[in-house]
């Protein structure tokens, strides 16, 4: 058998694990991203009645076309889910490539579905699911709990895939809110809040006044202004954070 490992893609093998996935899959319409050999797609095909499976690799789309070329209620895409324009679906699911990760979640904000089922690197969930207050706690857990209700499901080994990877990787629940829990109007602000993490807040506004993000320098007198600026981002819980953001324009 010939390793193929295009876009970082690591196709999962065992079938214990492949069940307990397409278990959590139910609905009219999945979308799969990433369908690999179709080793999801063959069971989630049998619980829906349409199944769009988007494959970026050419002759692995070609493949999902083969195998399911009797099958009328399975579409496959060949394209790049990243840039693919969004239409309705009850779920997505996916073992997605881990470059690639960050990009998916985000992509998802502009899907219309009832909840997604995804695989990612152990550690990047991790880093998803970080609580407010601890030092792991940064700009992709603030992001991804802003806009996603995070469910981390179970830990699948390096074993259950071929080729192995190095790492550990965590199937997750996602679910996305009616509203973010809080509105952020310049994305700037929490990339430079968290590329600074361990400073304190006092010291990123003077940052921020250098790269000409608009600052309401009265409001840095409030009293909870002032307690919140001796802190540093890790430390700060949603509602700070949210009050911090009324000092920018």
């Amino acid at each position: 058998m010939i390793k193929r490992k295009l876009y970082g893609q690591h196709f999962l093998v065992d079938e214990k694990v492949i069940k307990k996935i397409v278990e959590l899959i139910d609905g009219e319409t999945a979308l799969e991203i990433g369908g690999g050999k179709g080793a999801l797609s063959k069971l989630v095909a049998n619980k829906v009645e349409k199944l769009y499976i988007v494959e970026k690799d050419e002759k692995l789309a070609e493949t999902l076309r083969n195998i399911f070329q009797n099958k009328e209620n399975i579409k496959v895409i060949n394209d790049d889910f990243l840039k693919l324009k969004p239409f309705k679906v009850h779920v997505i699911y996916g073992n997605v490539p881990y470059s690639i990760s960050s990009k998916i979640v985000f992509k998802l904000l502009e899907w219309n579905f009832s909840y997604s089922i995804l695989m990612f690197q152990k550690e990047f969930v991790e880093k998803m699911i970080a609580k407010e207050k601890t030092r792991e706690f940064g700009r992709l857990s603030f992001n991804s709990q802003n806009f996603f209700v995070i469910k981390k499901l179970f830990d699948v080994s390096n074993k259950a895939f071929f080729p192995k990877p190095k790492v550990t990787s965590t199937v997750i629940k996602l679910e996305k809110r009616e509203k973010p829990l809080i509105e952020v109007k310049d994305e700037r602000i929490i990339r430079v809040l968290f590329s600074l993490k361990n400073k304190k807040i006092k010291n990123i506004i003077k940052k921020m006044e250098k790269t000409k993000i608009p600052i309401k320098k009265e409001e840095l007198e409030k009293n909870e202004i002032k307690k919140i600026m001796e802190k540093r981002p890790w430390q700060l819980t949603f509602e700070e954070i949210d009050t911090l953001l009324k000092i920018f324009n």
